[in-house]
């Protein structure tokens, strides 16, 4: 059994690496969040993984499954009491003595003083991928709510300023993603990310440029934050209207040390955000001096659109073992 999950593992990681999308992601998530010394790094390896034996699987599922560190959630019709005899009937004799695992903090981005862009090969495909990061505020922070309304503006909505020349007018990707990073406590950051045609990567990096260079020299308009806020406002309700969708708000309000109501509340505080505000996020997330930009794609092709729009201190990244 624990051979058969460990080449489980090893296929997905495997996989990985015919995946575009992923060896974007995964690129740009080693760059961004460098591990300390004498921490396990953020990802498994393929050797990694070979080298664990029964005996560690063991040990680590003792430490991991244990009443000390165990937290329970149930969201039904059903009522506490219910809950509560039925988990006492069935966990009611667990006993272990581990003291557990003890939880750790979501590393803070790190971001050098320069627009540094990174290649990871991956040929053979129509598209390539993008992911631009730059700093932004983290969770906890003040102004994260406008930062995340901006992100929205920017590239999240189907109507967003990104979208609109990327996909609507220009055509050469689907579509334009944009977000803040809300699993992070401090060190934050906001990301922009698209399959673009394999051919029109210089052009979609000019534009994302561009875009962001838009939030300082084209103010937020009140018909987006609008916009904005209808979108956020439609989410908020629809997250309650099932049990897994009210079981998804009390999980990602847990993993951010909140309560369902306190994690609804900051929802319901993007719908009452102001103009001025928002339009302040935008101008202080425009530059991009700060920028890490990660493209997963034929460096052949890359490469030479790069520097037809001025990009020339390029890296690419060798290929993971």
């Amino acid at each position: 059994e624990w051979d058969a999950l460990k080449a489980e593992v090893q296929q997905g990681l495997a996989y990985r690496k015919m995946d575009p999308g992923a060896l974007a992601y995964y690129a740009m998530e080693e760059l961004a969040f460098p591990i300390p010394e004498g921490r396990a790094a953020l990802e498994p390896t393929p050797a990694g993984i070979a080298a664990l034996t029964t005996a560690e699987g063991r040990a680590i599922h003792h430490r991991l499954f244990t009443p000390r560190t165990m937290t329970i959630y149930s969201v039904g019709s059903v009522s506490v009491a219910t809950v509560e005899a039925e988990l006492e009937r069935g966990f009611g004799g667990w006993s272990n003595d581990s003291p557990g695992i003890a939880s750790v903090s979501h590393p803070s981005a790190a971001f050098a003083d320069a627009f540094k862009v990174y290649v990871t090969p991956s040929a053979g495909n129509s598209q390539a991928i993008i992911n631009l990061s730059r700093p932004a505020p983290a969770f906890n922070d003040p102004g994260v709510l406008e930062a995340i309304a901006v992100a929205r503006l920017l590239g999240g909505d189907f109507t967003s300023r990104l979208n609109q020349v990327m996909r609507e007018t220009k055509g050469y990707s689907y579509g334009v993603g944009a977000s803040v990073w809300t699993n992070m406590p401090t060190g934050g950051m906001l990301t922009v990310s698209s399959a673009v045609a394999a051919d029109q990567v210089g052009t979609a990096i000019a534009d994302i440029r561009a875009g962001f260079a838009g939030l300082a020299t084209i103010p937020v308009a009140q018909s987006e934050l609008d916009r904005t806020i209808m979108a956020t406002a439609g989410a908020t309700a629809g997250s309650v209207e099932t049990s897994s969708g009210l079981f998804g708000l009390v999980m990602s309000a847990a993993s951010a040390g909140m309560t369902a109501e306190e994690m609804n509340g900051k929802l319901d505080e993007i719908v009452a955000l102001q103009l001025p505000a928002v339009q302040a996020a935008a101008q202080s997330l425009a530059p991009l001096d700060r920028a890490l930009v990660v493209i997963a794609g034929d460096p052949q092709s890359i490469l030479p659109q790069l520097e037809a729009i001025g990009v020339t201190d390029v890296t690419v990244v060798p290929p993971a073992e």
